[in-house]
């Protein structure tokens, strides 16, 4: 029988390879340190989402508070016919009343204001505390109309009068 010869050793089995627990605390390692860096990018987009949210739900309360209601609107059938609009807040803040649109237009500049029988200045200056009301003299000619109080928040009251 052949013996045969053993030359060397095979250079592949030579090396040692690392050991499975070394592996094992490397892989954990890893998946922790990503786990943290994903834990923190989600809670990044998760805290700008409620400070959006946050955000948009006090402008919507403040909004809120601010409540205008038109109570009267009476034409003055004279050689210069005009309408008489009374405009109350009764909401729980104060208002500045931003403009006084007819008919989709600002009013003209024959628009008078009288915070509580004094004159005052007319929008976008109108300041009307809580339970204050407003008369607009607005000239206008004897046809239906669309008068539309808009607040310096972006709040608006809308009227449609027909004359009787």
């Amino acid at each position: 029988m052949i013996a045969l010869k053993r030359v060397g050793r095979n250079r592949l089995s030579s090396k040692k390879a690392v050991s499975a627990v070394v592996t094992t605390m490397f892989f954990i390692t890893a998946a922790f340190g990503l786990g943290i860096v994903y834990f923190q990018w989600a809670l990044g987009l998760w805290s700008n989402s409620l400070g959006a949210a946050d955000q948009w739900t006090q402008s919507g309360i403040n909004n809120m508070r601010e409540l205008l209601v038109i109570e009267t609107v009476w034409l003055n059938r004279s050689a210069q016919p005009n309408c008489s609009l009374t405009v109350r807040n009764i909401g729980v803040t104060p208002v500045t009343l931003a403009a006084v649109y007819t008919d989709g237009t600002p009013s003209s500049v024959a628009t008078t204001a009288y915070v509580d029988g004094t004159p005052a200045l007319s929008p976008p200056n109108t300041k009307l505390a809580v339970g204050q009301l407003v008369v607009f003299k607005i000239s206008v000619t004897n046809t239906p109309h669309t008068f539309k109080i808009v607040t310096s928040k972006g709040n608006n009251v809308i009227v449609v009068w027909k004359p009787q």
